[in-house]
């Protein structure tokens, strides 16, 4: 098994093209990327703002993604954790902590910033890109612009060198 992450994938909210410069037809670019990487037995931790709040796509988007997946609920994110479950999810919080690694992972959508004692490192999204953001080595943002339009290994995003 895998591990992956993934952010902000905001399904079928157009403002993004506006706000984010994502391409035209970027939810099928989303799910593509996402099905050539993740196999079934996979774990993809989303980490918030799935899909726009209103939108009835839901069931569209997520019940074509591989793999098993965690959702750590992020602002956009209003539906009952029963909801999100019948779409596809196999668990769903507002948070969640994992020594994995080596490390002790604090997985958020919002950055917790100071970072709680006895963490090392959070992992999180919400801000959309690093230009924007200051990264730490306790502060690590999963941008989805950033990442093209992609889920990456946990193990590999956590390696990565901050600059």
């Amino acid at each position: 098994m895998k591990v992956f992450i993934v952010s902000d994938t905001h399904f079928a909210h157009r403002n993004m093209i506006k706000y984010t410069h994502r391409p035209e037809g970027f939810d099928e670019l989303i799910v593509d990327n996402w099905n050539k990487l993740v196999d079934n037995e996979d774990l993809v931790i989303h980490l918030g703002d799935v899909c726009l709040a209103g939108s009835r796509l839901w069931d569209h988007f997520v019940g074509r993604l591989k793999g098993r997946k965690i959702l750590v609920r992020g602002n956009h994110d209003s539906k009952s954790y029963k909801r999100y479950m019948e779409i596809g999810f196999d668990f769903v919080c507002d948070s969640f902590s994992w020594t994995i690694y080596g490390k002790r992972v604090l997985f958020t959508h919002i950055p917790v910033i100071p970072l709680t004692e006895g963490y090392d490192v959070n992992v999180h999204g919400h801000v959309h890109t690093r230009k924007d953001y200051k990264e730490s080595e306790q502060n690590r943002l999963f941008s989805l612009e950033d990442m093209g339009y992609r889920p990456v290994l946990l193990k590999t995003f956590l390696e990565r060198n901050i600059k």
